[in-house]
């Protein structure tokens, strides 16, 4: 989703924000506290907000389908986030259960 709070974030490591180009420059993100990072402390007031993409995964205990989900866009129908906003990917689910999420961005 796009929101115009920040979350106070785990800051993230520029190591870990990697090209898929190995030919690439570095990423221009912005890395920190309020910025780039994972495992939000404080999610923050969010006023406006855009979802892109949100699904439910239940009964992932039971093996129920889908126990997994990945989904990318069509580069003429990918979401566009404005400089001054921020991205927020959010996974919540029970101790028992293990998530991997993972964004693929151009700059």
């Amino acid at each position: 989703m796009q929101s115009d709070v920040a979350a106070t974030v785990t800051a993230h490591v520029a190591a870990g924000v990697q090209p898929l180009d190995p030919n690439a420059p570095a990423s221009l993100l912005t890395l920190g506290t309020s910025a780039t990072g994972y495992t939000a402390s404080a999610e923050g007031t969010t006023t406006a907000s855009r979802s892109f993409d949100t699904v439910k995964v239940s009964g992932v205990s039971n093996g129920a389908w889908p126990t997994s989900y990945s989904y990318q866009w069509m580069p003429d129908e990918r979401p566009i986030v404005a400089v001054s906003k921020f991205l927020r990917v959010r996974a919540t689910f029970s101790a028992a259960v293990n998530a991997l999420v993972w964004v693929c961005f151009d700059e």
